[in-house]
């Protein structure tokens, strides 16, 4: 079965979106690292990184829900 120029797209966008979701995760892990580091708790640390992955998986759904809806859609 050939793959189409479609099935590179979604996979391109999905690709896209964990990349988004894992440079929120590390963008959290450095900003907790900072604050923890200027003295703030060390709870700081999880807290934002917990927060970075939510943020990221907010984003990288809003790319990938366009793909989710039109998945059983014919296309000319």
């Amino acid at each position: 079965m050939p793959f189409k120029m479609e099935d590179l797209a979604a996979f391109s966008k999905i690709l896209s979106a964990a990349l988004v979701i894992c440079g929120f995760i590390v963008l959290g892990l450095l900003l907790g690292r900072q604050l923890a580091g200027k003295g703030a708790p060390a709870w700081v640390v999880p807290a934002t990184t917990a927060l970075g992955a939510l943020v990221g998986m907010s984003q990288g759904w809003a790319m990938i829900r366009p793909l989710w809806k039109d998945r059983g859609k014919k296309r000319p």
